[in-house]
């Protein structure tokens, strides 16, 4: 069994590059009917463009979640660090207090992350968008 689940489908070498543009178009967003109608105009019948949609998307939907769990363990770790600040606050009252607000943004942007981190876990099938456009990360 190959790594790349579209290779697994048997294609002729034509209608891989065919089913590979398609998973470039899904990995952007575009709607899988589109797609699905290109690859049959490609030559893949039905039944393999099907199969190739079907791949795409589970590829796809994978990948929103592994950066869902990044995501989710980076707000972890900001809220855990930004707990730490203020319990040092609280403790040693000779800390400059500055270091509070610090400590409190850093707390929310990790709530924030791992608020987002838990949407594309839960809901990484329907994200709609690029796939690409889910990257950009501040930190």
């Amino acid at each position: 069994m190959a790594v790349d689940p579209i290779e697994d489908l048997g294609l002729a070498p034509d209608q891989l590059k065919a089913a590979y543009d398609a998973r470039a178009e899904i990995a952007w967003g575009e709607p899988a009917e589109g797609v699905r109608e290109k690859l049959i105009a490609a030559g893949l019948s039905s039944f393999e463009a099907d199969g190739v949609l079907e791949a795409c998307l589970r590829e796809r939907a994978a990948s929103f979640r592994q950066k869902g769990m990044g995501d989710m363990v980076k707000g972890g770790a900001c809220f855990g660090g930004g707990a730490a600040v203020v319990a040092l606050l609280v403790a040693a009252p000779v800390i400059p207090r500055k270091l509070g607000g610090l400590g409190v943004a850093l707390g929310v942007y990790g709530v924030f992350l791992f608020g987002r981190g838990l949407v594309r876990v839960l809901a990484g099938h329907r994200m709609h968008g690029a796939d690409t456009i889910y990257d950009e990360d501040p930190l």
